[in-house]
């Protein structure tokens, strides 16, 4: 197996990772919503749109240009509101304690 390919896999099994353990105290405190968790390693647009074509409600974070102006949304964050076929929610990433 080309060592490209040991990377890949080993930066697929590390963001599985960290994706469980971002959702597992959500999935503990809300065990009635299903949820599908997938991790996928191209385009965010892309992935998220196709994603989306068979889900009812889309989450996704207001990362990019929404830190530096709470007014304005990430790039993939304002693709998602404009094209994606389900509602779409934009969850801002919490704020630093004062």
């Amino acid at each position: 197996m080309p060592l490209e390919m040991n990377v890949k896999d080993r930066l697929f099994e590390v963001r599985t990772a960290m994706l469980d353990e971002a959702v597992r105290p959500w999935r503990r405190r809300y065990p009635e919503v299903a949820v599908r968790v997938s991790l996928l390693l191209e385009r965010p647009r892309e992935a998220l749109l196709a994603a989306a074509a068979d889900a009812d409600l889309l989450v996704v974070g207001d990362r990019g240009a929404g830190g530096l102006d709470p007014l304005l949304l990430g790039a993939t964050s304002s693709a998602m509101l404009h094209h994606a076929p389900c509602a779409v929610a934009i969850v801002p990433q919490p704020r630093p304690a004062a």
